[in-house]
């Protein structure tokens, strides 16, 4: 009994102490140094942010893509780059907002743990195996042999939706953001969903490549699937977000493939940033406008009470573009007087549903929420910034919960038997979390269809229509 009560404990301290009541503290700490010295506040939340990462990385199972490390490293980071406030439009948060962020980050933890706990009883009582052992005409068994076919027929539909956009506009962005800056805003048509659908299809193509036997050409064919769904169409759609979400699932088969080493995720993410960095100059932004847009500020030297540092106009904009999400929800926070009651909630299945009264209140919502963004042209938020909108803090701590209980769930079943379906379904998660600084992705109908879409290529790859017995007559 001394001996368990020693493990009970040992366990306690790391998991809850360690875990959760340092990262209070980390928050407190932040809050109360923003308050006179903002750049120290922000270097200690980013050193905080790198090492929870690797501890949670290199904690249990070691996995340099761990939800509660990519999380905690992607979040404490980016607020602490915003309590730098390099740019003029910044300003200290409040206390409710550190209240929220922190919150929202415990909760994340917890859930994620909770996930991994509960995760054996749920396979338990929801085992597919189980639908073998009923009377119906369907039966679940994995086909390999037809993942080669499932990621052509997606890529397919993608491209071909793609030239169906081009038709329709009669341009394309890459060559026309020159002389028009919303030239990659005005190309959407509703095909544009389904080239969006289809890029999940290059996280498949690349697991067929690592484990599936084939021919030299489909090999090939299952390489351009990749080059074209992930790197081509969003280049010349100069759509730098559907590129990392496109290239995040790609990321997540290719490390997942590689026995999990560092060098492999960190040459995937020094790809992805040289990708997006060359997709921000084809938007076609001078220095000017740039300066214009995110208003880099003077850094002055309180000692001699001169400035000596100012952003470049492009490192501006990379760093509004990793911090004007948390400034914005700051703002909400500020500004907010009333809830939206869940239709934040409602906005990524409304287009489906195509309810006016939804559309409406959509509508209302939208007005409301652009009177707290900070500048009107910087129109994202974070992670939690909707079902705070929706509920407040209430919405945060159990959105927040449910969400990352989900995520948890999908990784630790690819933890348990590597899947195809559920390596292409990490990836999608890892949008939501990987990106948690940047979009209200639960709100956002992208990260709803890109689940269907692995969604339905699981059907078509797991399932089949049992053989009925034959019957002699005599």
């Amino acid at each position: 009994m001394d001996k368990n009560k020693g493990l009970f404990w040992k366990s306690l301290i790391g998991k809850y102490i360690i875990r959760y009541g340092l990262l209070i503290i980390v928050y407190f700490l932040g809050y109360q140094l923003n308050l006179n010295n903002n750049f120290l506040s922000g270097f200690i939340l980013i050193i905080a942010g790198l090492t929870y990462y690797f501890y949670f990385s290199l904690t249990g199972e070691r996995s340099f893509l761990k939800f509660n490390a990519v999380f905690s490293g992607v979040w404490l980071c980016t607020i602490g780059l915003a309590q730098m406030r390099l740019l003029e439009y910044q300003v200290s948060w409040i206390y409710l907002t550190w209240i929220n962020v922190c919150t929202a980050h415990v909760l994340f933890l917890i859930a994620n743990d909770l996930a991994y706990k509960y995760f054996p009883f749920l396979e338990r009582k929801f085992n597919l195996n189980k639908i073998n052992e009923k009377h119906i005409n369907i039966k679940y068994e994995a086909k390999p042999e037809r993942y080669f076919w499932i990621a052509t027929v997606t890529a397919a539909i993608g491209i071909i939706c793609f030239i169906a956009n081009v038709l329709i506009k009669g341009y394309i962005p890459f060559f026309a953001s020159s002389s028009n800056t919303n030239a990659y805003v005005n190309f959407y048509t509703r095909f544009h969903i389904f080239v969006v659908a289809s890029m999940v299809s290059g996280g498949l193509s690349y697991y067929c490549i690592k484990k599936s036997h084939l021919s030299a050409i489909k090999r090939l064919l299952l390489v351009m699937y990749i080059f074209v769904l992930v790197f081509v169409i969003p280049i010349l759609e100069v759509q730098r977000g559907t590129f990392i979400t496109a290239a995040l699932i790609l990321t997540a088969a290719v490390y997942l493939m590689s026995n999990r080493k560092f060098w492999v995720l960190l040459s995937c993410i020094i790809v992805i940033l040289g990708v997006y960095q060359f997709g921000s100059s084809l938007r076609g932004y001078s220095d000017t406008q740039l300066n214009a847009y995110f208003k880099p500020k003077q850094i002055v030297n309180e000692a001699s009470e001169t400035s000596n540092y100012k952003l470049p106009a492009k490192a501006a904009f990379l760093y509004s573009y990793l911090t004007v999400s948390q400034d914005n929800f700051n703002s909400a926070v500020e500004k907010k007087t009333i809830n939206t009651w869940g239709i934040w909630q409602l906005k990524p299945f409304n287009v489906v549903l195509r309810s006016k009264w939804i559309d409406d209140k959509l509508a209302q919502a939208e007005y409301y929420t652009t009177l707290h963004q900070v500048a009107p042209y910087l129109t994202t938020y974070n992670l939690i910034s909707m079902a705070y909108y929706d509920f407040g803090l209430i919405g945060v701590i159990i959105l927040t919960f449910l969400w990352s209980f989900a995520f948890g769930l999908i990784e630790a079943f690819y933890s348990k038997y590597k899947g195809t379906f559920s390596c292409v379904a990490y990836g999608v998660c890892l949008i939501p979390v990987a990106l948690c600084f940047f979009d209200s992705w639960m709100s956002n109908f992208t990260t709803w269809l890109m689940w269907g879409a692995v969604f339905l290529m699981f059907l078509a790859g797991s399932f089949t229509l049992k053989k009925k017995p034959q019957t002699t007559n005599r």
